[in-house]
């Protein structure tokens, strides 16, 4: 920006600025001085203005003339943004505070989700990702391709049989010699699948150890669950009941520990 003196024609004034010679000059923060009435409507005046390579603002009015011969009201579709046609522009004082307004925001939300991802054992890494690329598609309207992020599997449910033409060990059984049948009661039955841990009873005691003050988020949950086996785990959804049931017990008894003190 630049502080420069300029003469013209006043044109057309307006609450946000005048036009100077068809050339629109928005009031300064800093404006000094009375603004020009409209009975200096065409008349010639002398100037001060802060230019720039986009904007240019009025900053006072140095001197007024007489008014010109032949000069004509412009026709109302020019009358540019103090006439009704376009819109306001913003100081460059107002554009930063704007700019500041929205960066508070952003980081008020930011803080929110942070906090919703915690309470739901979700880490930044897991999903930057997915971040990444829906913040492309909503700038670009482009939707790239990404690698599925590594976000928290829940336990799998366990499906049901499948039918009798798909399974092959009953197919083998069924193209068997009659003695097959024989031999499979004698034999013994196999062993029942192992009972899957429930994704609730995780997040339930995780909930528990954090209002207990043992753990302050996810990854110290994870933490104390791999100091308690003794093993490096990457999700205590994958746990056995039986390992699960230890991790539950030592939190139970810290828990009580600090309720009994």
């Amino acid at each position: 920006m630049s502080i420069e003196e300029r003469e013209g024609v006043l044109d057309q004034v307006g609450e946000k600025g005048i036009l100077l010679s068809g050339a629109r000059l928005s009031y300064s923060k800093w404006f000094e001085g009375q603004r020009p009435t409209e009975d200096a409507l065409g008349c010639k005046i002398w100037v001060v203005v802060d230019a720039g390579q986009k904007c240019t603002f009025l900053k006072r009015i140095i001197r007024v003339g007489e008014k010109q011969n032949g000069w004509k009201s412009p026709e109302p579709g020019h009358k540019g943004s103090f006439g009704g046609g376009g819109g306001r522009r913003f100081s460059p004082e107002e554009l930063e505070l704007e700019i500041a307004k929205g960066i508070r925001i952003a980081r008020s939300v930011a803080v929110e989700r942070a906090i919703l991802m915690v309470e739901k054992g979700i880490t930044i890494e897991k999903i930057a990702g997915l971040a990444s690329a829906v913040e492309a598609y909503l700038l670009k309207g482009i939707l790239p391709e990404v690698p599925d992020a590594d976000l928290p599997e829940s336990p799998r449910r366990t499906g049901a049989e499948p039918p009798l033409s798909t399974n092959p060990a009953k197919l083998a059984s069924e193209e068997s010699p009659p003695a097959a049948p024989a031999k499979m009661e004698s034999s013994p039955s196999a062993p029942a699948k192992p009972k899957r841990l429930a994704s609730r009873s995780v997040n339930f005691l995780f909930n528990e150890a954090r209002q207990g003050g043992l753990v302050a988020d996810w990854n110290d949950y994870l933490a104390l669950i791999q100091n308690v086996l003794k093993v490096a785990i990457k999700s205590p959804y994958h746990l056995g009941v039986q390992d699960f049931a230890r991790v539950e017990t030592f939190v139970k008894s810290k828990l009580g520990r600090q309720t009994a003190a």
